[in-house]
């Protein structure tokens, strides 16, 4: 019979399977700035973000003092590709 702690520990198992195979695999693992596919700088200014991002007067802040998963996966990402 189902428990509710069977449904925490399969919660939990979803969230962390998840956690490794998108973070994890996605932007560590398989990350490559060398693409045989770039964007156009076209399609990257279509949108106009860098003139949102101005016009609403948010400073963008270097990144080398921030904290957290995503800066550990950065790290791992340049570990793994030092080349790209």
């Amino acid at each position: 019979m189902i428990t509710g702690w069977d449904w925490v520990w399969g919660i939990l198992f979803v969230a962390v399977s998840a956690g490794v195979c998108v973070a994890f695999m996605t932007y560590a693992v398989f990350a490559t700035r060398k693409t045989a596919w770039p964007f156009a700088p076209e399609e990257m200014a279509r949108f106009d973000v860098e003139g949102k991002v101005e016009a609403r007067g948010v400073a963008i802040e270097s990144q080398e003092d921030a904290k957290g998963p995503f800066v550990m996966l950065r790290r791992l990402q340049c570990r793994l590709h030092p080349n790209g």
